[in-house]
């Protein structure tokens, strides 16, 4: 049983010698508005070098893709899927030595998981199969453990230590915890940012980020922004948040923010950035912000994808108290509910208490800093090995 991601820096001859020789497959989706697919390259960015062959095996039916398939990128299987065959045969034809299943339960049931696992262990092909739970709860219920199978994984991986000990009680003894990774960004000074995008720096500036959907708290936050202008009436809330066209959902819940804005009479006080921005854009808005505030709600996710670019940004950071941020502690201010009220005191307070802001932001990037893309890739290169 191992608690904790090898964050080694270094790899050793003899690893690359073994890993040189093998072929890697991950099953993600991919090069599409989606926290899972992002995180599958900033991942495997680094290291896909390391193998033979590495593939991204992802899911065929995108509405609109964020960039180009490269060679690494193979589509074999659609949202929903029942039973991954055309997984399998594929892994099988290429003579895979790796398999790692990034697992949400938003892309395909775990039913589907534990077929295609039985189907690739009465192959006899000697594949290595390994798996990161990236949700294990789902509008508050737990999801079927089927001990039986899971434990024909090499590696069973999780982003929180309560999502361990849950699998761990269940009879499962091949886990791993492996924080969620953190970018390293280069720091700008804030209010030279905020001159090149012609923002207004005497008054307070949020920012929020993260894929629109019902439970990111954007109502809850118009709200909060609507009692906030009273006493700041050139308040900027800075809404980088994409939308997910393959979710009617995230349609559904920006429609009705617009609405929202306009009726509290915080049109003027909001920008909305819905496109999908690169990583440089999206740091430069983050980092022109005097706060950064994820409102979320509980719906199960083991991780935020989000919160790994406020920490490492050198801005101080509000999250609301749920289980997905149990992991932070000094990293972050948190409040109770993304009820709107919560949310405006929580900002008027860090604006009140800068010192209290800067001690956010230090242990935030120490954090950062520790499980960054690069330790943790190399530590997962030490796994495979």
């Amino acid at each position: 049983m191992h608690n904790s991601a090898n964050n080694s820096r270094v790899i050793t001859p003899e690893i690359k010698k073994v890993l040189s020789h093998k072929k890697c497959a991950v099953l993600t989706t991919q090069n599409t508005v989606c926290g899972i697919a992002e995180y599958s390259r900033d991942l495997y960015a680094s290291v896909t070098n390391s193998f033979d062959q590495f593939y991204f095996v992802a899911n065929s039916d995108v509405a609109d893709r964020v960039r180009p398939d490269d060679q690494h990128v193979v589509r074999l299987w659609e949202y929903g899927e029942a039973n991954f065959n055309r997984v399998a045969e594929w892994l099988e034809k290429e003579q895979i030595d790796i398999l790692h299943i990034q697992q949400h339960l938003s892309h395909f049931p775990l039913s589907a998981v534990y077929n295609l696992i039985q189907t690739i262990d009465k192959q006899h092909t000697g594949l290595d199969m390994y798996l990161t739970f990236h949700t294990l709860f789902m509008g508050g219920n737990d999801v079927n453990i089927d001990v039986s199978a899971l434990s024909k994984l090499k590696r069973i991986f999780v982003h929180k230590q309560s999502d361990f000990d849950y699998l761990q009680n269940k009879g499962l003894n091949n886990l791993q915890l492996f924080p969620l990774p953190y970018d390293i960004y280069p720091l700008h000074d804030r209010g030279k940012l905020q001159q090149q995008l012609g923002i207004d720096a005497s008054s307070p500036i949020i920012v929020t980020h993260g894929i629109i959907s019902e439970h990111k708290g954007l109502l809850e936050t118009a709200e909060a922004v609507a009692e906030l202008k009273r006493e700041y009436p050139e308040i900027l809330w800075l809404a980088v948040n994409a939308l997910n066209i393959n979710n009617v959902s995230s349609g559904g819940t920006l429609e009705k923010l617009q609405k929202l804005t306009g009726k509290l009479d915080i049109a003027d006080n909001v920008r909305l950035f819905t496109d999908f921005l690169d990583a440089a854009e999206l740091m430069m808005l983050i980092q022109s912000a005097d706060i950064g505030l994820l409102a979320y709600t509980e719906v199960g996710e083991s991780a935020s994808a989000a919160v790994r670019k406020f920490l490492a940004s050198g801005t101080p950071t509000i999250v609301t108290d749920i289980p997905m941020m149990n992991e932070l502690d000094k990293e972050v201010m948190k409040i109770k509910s993304s009820n709107p009220g919560e949310i405006s005191s929580g900002i008027k307070q860090l604006l009140d208490h800068k010192d209290k802001a800067e001690e956010i932001t230090s242990a935030a990037l120490a954090r950062s800093q520790k499980y960054s893309w690069e330790n943790m890739a190399l530590g997962l290169l030490h796994t495979y090995s």
